[in-house]
């Protein structure tokens, strides 16, 4: 009687929810319309869209309709619309992109030759890293994410990420366990670091959390949710991995360990409290939390959980390993038998030494194989399927990882992007992936790693770059067409052997003597930066033809941007010789020439809307202003691209070479350092480091609680502030 009771309750409290959160998707035809009518506005009476079902994996077809139309069929909505994207790029020359669109269609529409017709080879197209949502899309409202989810469609993607709002089900998951609201404010982090909380690397940073931000966020995951199905993908919905809130230890007489501290963050932060796998309980929980979310997000029966993200498990134990996946899985078949566990396989990469072969085997061996979907992270650099023959016959997705922290170097591998998905065609591959842990960068090679979602081959990269600066600008113009190919043997031409992520550039990091380094987030160029001159001259070349174009706007000081980027460093590099040599007089020209470089690096990234600071603080701070405290959601903002911890665990990590962050935050680190090193020289003393560290780390905990506003608009002419510095400095 008891337990039927009990089973009432939990209906009853669920019913609201199930009448709030479930809805069918619309019609696959009319969701194309508005998908195509959100794309080309009034451009939209110009095509039809045709909806063929297809028992195979996503198609689509560009034809010339009826009355001088352009027809475009696909399998889904979302097919259709990669069918305009097609149509878009190789017919109208035109670009929709992260980083300004050029949507100048001709009218009247282009006809189409022959018939296009596409099946792509692999069943998925994958997006998005557990990180992305915190680097790049963690203040961002149903605007921003209905261009992003119609972008996901036109460029293939089918199983997106879906992670927003899931602190709603937590709370609704941990009231079943007795848990008030206040019991969990110690364990969710702020909305900044939601990405490694989640994943059980910290705990409370950036909190307490407030209340009304986790129902604003259930909404939100709503309209992404319901966007999402309509346009035929498949969401991929988080799981419990195990991480619990310490108030659950002091209700329960339960088992559970402490994870290693991450990132160097105290307990307090840190030691995230991990249910034992062999717990009764963490079955329950596991159930209860897609039970919860089932109720109110639906299910497409894809579910992410990370156990041991950057932790190595308590134990290397064959017997151990395998029970702690057996947990996991069985925690989703609980409540949902067609559950298929994604799991992101990052965790092989980042400790080689621990996940042996064998281990990895036991780990991968409680699951069977059709109810496992790995994203092999790092495929582009190191690729864990080849070394494990194909993850011992689990099915995976071939990822191109590329960026860390979401910094903005310019970087890409393209010869290898462009050949070695296709070179796995014979493994159990399923699938085409990005996995960045931030976005709005390097969209060019983006471009072309997502194509590879619906080709079988590689494509001729000569040809395939110029088609590229074509469409970005709309006119095959000769200096663009150089540049790019310039481009494409520099910045986007890393082989195997260039470091792990983006080139990270010395201005954003804490100012030392001697800041070449490979590796991880490397500083160090693998390509010779005066050829890359050449092709930053070479596109701005035709400033008086495209100069009012936002593509062109945003590559001017992009590329600008690199090249005094690449001089920094050189002049470091010199400084640091000076000292060593104790030559003055060089120091302060070389300090001289820095602090100017640092000047106009502020003034040409305040001419272009994707480099503001202002604008990350100000969708941020959005997210506070009807609770009247946007101070909390500016400070995790200021946080996270800066300090990244309360004593900068991680500084730099996540750096952005925005305007505001250069004028007021490394600019005067730059400073600091050089009047240091000034004194040092002139005192003929070593470098205070010590002291120097402690002075530094006052001025980033100054701006870190600071209250200074930032603009949310562009200053100056950005194409011709460019061409003036790349004349000033590269005469």
């Amino acid at each position: 009687k008891l337990q039927f009771l009990y089973f009432i309750g939990n209906m009853l409290r669920l019913l609201p929810l199930i009448a709030l959160g479930v809805h069918a998707a619309a019609d696959p035809t009319t969701a194309a319309q508005q998908l195509v009518q959100r794309v080309v506005g009034n451009r939209a009476s110009e095509f039809t869209v045709v909806i063929t079902p297809a028992s195979g994996n996503d198609h689509f077809t560009v034809r010339n309709g009826a009355g001088g139309k352009i027809e475009l069929g696909g399998n889904t909505a979302g097919s259709v619309g990669a069918a305009l994207n097609w149509y878009l790029k190789y017919f109208a020359n035109c670009q929709v992109s992260w980083s300004g669109d050029n949507m100048n269609i001709p009218s009247p529409l282009p006809k189409v030759p022959n018939e296009v017709s596409i099946t792509r080879p692999y069943k998925w197209g994958y997006y998005q890293n557990v990180c992305t949502v915190s680097y790049t899309m963690a203040f961002w409202e149903w605007d921003r994410w209905e261009r992003e989810i119609d972008w996901m469609a036109m460029n293939g993607i089918n199983l997106p990420l879906a992670f927003t709002g899931q602190e709603y089900v937590w709370t609704e998951t941990f009231k079943e366990f007795g848990l008030t609201y206040d019991d969990l404010t110690p364990f969710f982090s702020g909305p900044a670091f939601f990405a490694w909380q989640r994943m059980g690397n910290i705990k409370g940073w950036g909190g307490p959390l407030p209340q009304d931000f986790v129902q604003a966020r259930m909404n939100l995951q709503l309209q992404i949710l319901q966007r999402m199905r309509d346009l035929g993908m498949t969401p991929v919905l988080p799981a419990f991995a195990g991480h619990i809130p310490e108030a659950l230890t002091q209700k329960y007489n339960i088992s559970y360990t402490r994870s290693p501290d991450w990132g160097g963050f105290s307990p307090q932060y840190g030691s995230v409290f991990y249910l034992d796998n062999t717990d009764p309980m963490f079955v329950q929980i596991g159930k209860t939390f897609i039970e919860k979310q089932t109720a109110v997000y639906g299910t497409d029966h894809m579910y992410n959980a990370d156990q041991y993200n950057e932790m190595d498990p308590p134990s290397g134990d064959l017997t151990f390993i395998k029970d702690a996946s057996a947990a996991m899985y069985n925690s989703m078949t609980a409540a949902d038998p067609d559950a298929v566990w994604v799991m992101q396989g990052w965790l092989f990469v980042n400790s080689r030494q621990f996940w042996t072969n064998q281990r990895i085997e036991a780990y991968l061996g409680s699951v069977p194989n059709k109810n496992m979907l790995i994203l092999d992270l790092f495929s582009d650099v190191d690729p864990i399927y080849q070394s494990t023959d194909s993850y011992f016959g689990k099915p995976y997705i071939w990822n191109m990882l590329h960026n860390f922290g979401g910094n903005v170097g310019l970087y890409g591998r393209i010869e290898i992007i462009n050949t070695s998905p296709h070179e796995a065609k014979n493994t159990t591959v399923m699938g085409i992936g990005l996995t960045p842990e931030g976005t709005l960068q390097n969209y060019m090679i983006y471009d072309l790693m997502l194509e590879n979602a619906w080709r079988s081959q590689p494509v001729d990269t000569t040809g395939w770059v110029k088609s590229y600066a074509q469409r970005r600008y709309g006119k095959n113009l000769p200096g663009t067409g150089q540049a790019w190919t310039l481009a494409a043997t520099t910045v986007y031409n890393a082989t195997a052997a260039a470091g792990w992520g983006v080139t990270k550039s010395v201005i954003e990091v804490r100012p030392a003597l001697d800041m070449v380094h490979d590796g991880f987030m490397p500083t160090q160029l693998f390509y010779k930066p005066a050829i890359f001159v050449t092709a930053v001259k070479s596109l701005l070349s035709e400033a008086n033809t495209l100069k009012n174009l936002a593509t062109y706007q945003y590559d001017a000081v992009d590329w600008t941007r690199q090249a005094l980027s690449n001089l920094m460093l050189e002049l470091n590099v010199n400084h640091t010789s000076a000292f060593n040599a104790n030559d003055q007089t060089t120091m302060a020209a070389l300090a001289q020439s820095m602090t100017e470089l640092l000047q106009d690096f502020e003034t040409l990234l305040a001419s272009n809307e994707h480099f503001l600071l202002g604008k990350w603080l100000a969708d941020a701070q959005g997210w506070g202003k009807a609770a009247g405290n946007p101070a909390y959601y500016d400070w995790n903002a200021r946080n996270q691209v800066t300090l990244w911890g309360p004593n900068g665990e991680i500084s730099d990590y996540a750096s952005k070479q925005w305007s505001g962050l250069v004028k007021d935050y490394y600019a005067p680190r730059w400073a600091l350092f050089l009047d240091t090193c000034k004194d040092a020289a002139a005192n003929g003393t070593p470098f205070p480091a010590s002291t120097y560290s402690t002075q530094a780390r006052a001025l980033e905990q100054a701006w870190q609680h600071g209250t200074q506003t930032y603009p949310t608009t562009p200053t100056g002419d950005a194409v011709s502030i460019a061409t003036n510095l790349m004349k000033k400095w590269f005469p």
